[in-house]
């Protein structure tokens, strides 16, 4: 099994060793934006959703859900755990809204390239990727591969937005033969390897909801 940090370290970091499954990492300088300094709510940041309209004195924290199929009950538990966040975050002066592509309407055109004006503005892209990649949109592999080469291009050019992955394991009985494995597995391969993001393993959703909490609990 891959080793973990203590549960107490509810956010995504480098892994700093070499894992069962053979996912190797080294620490490296984390980027950060205007929000993320000491003692900030990014700092402490798991999880988010929008509540209600801000007012003049809230200041926004935009976090984007990126994610292929699978993960249905990740992405439900990131933004049931996002109310019980915002209240207390909103006593600070900020409150995260979350977007993803459930706030988007059919549009005319590529509905993927309406998506990614979402991406465009986060403050953080948090993603989460179990065993599917999902189908291409015309511009990418997947509409989560295209989220997550936007987010990686703009960090680039610009600082933000802060870019947290978590991994859920893989099954043990999974067919390798599966072109939308095979794209989890270069995915993965490509992250640890050229160190673009940090991240977190997962076995269940459940362990993932223990992460959420966890990382509430002290904000």
């Amino acid at each position: 099994p891959t080793r973990r940090s203590s549960d107490l370290d509810a956010l995504p970091r480098r892994c700093v060793t070499r894992s069962a499954s053979g996912l190797p990492g080294r620490p490296a300088p984390r980027q950060r934006n205007d929000h993320c300094r000491s003692g900030g709510p990014i700092e402490s940041l798991t999880c988010g959703t929008r509540v209600r309209p801000l007012t003049a004195s809230i200041k926004p924290i935009r976090v984007f859900l990126a994610s292929p199929g699978g993960v249905d009950d990740e992405r439900q538990v990131t933004r049931e755990a996002a109310d019980e966040l915002n209240k207390s975050l909103r006593r600070q002066g900020w409150q995260i809204e979350i977007d993803g592509w459930e706030e988007r309407g059919p549009v005319g055109g590529r509905a993927q390239a309406d998506i990614n004006k979402d991406v465009e503005r986060c403050d953080v892209l948090l993603a989460l990727v179990w065993n599917r990649w999902g189908t291409p949109t015309g511009g990418s592999s997947s509409g989560f591969g295209e989220e997550w080469e936007l987010a990686l291009d703009r960090r680039e050019r610009t600082g933000k937005p802060d870019v947290w992955l978590y991994l859920r394991s893989m099954p043990a009985d999974v067919d390798e033969d599966d072109e939308q494995i095979r794209q989890v597995r270069r995915f993965r391969e490509k992250v640890t390897e050229d160190e673009t993001a940090f991240y977190k393993p997962y076995d269940t959703a459940d362990e993932y909801r223990s992460l959420i909490q966890i990382g509430r609990a002290h904000v």
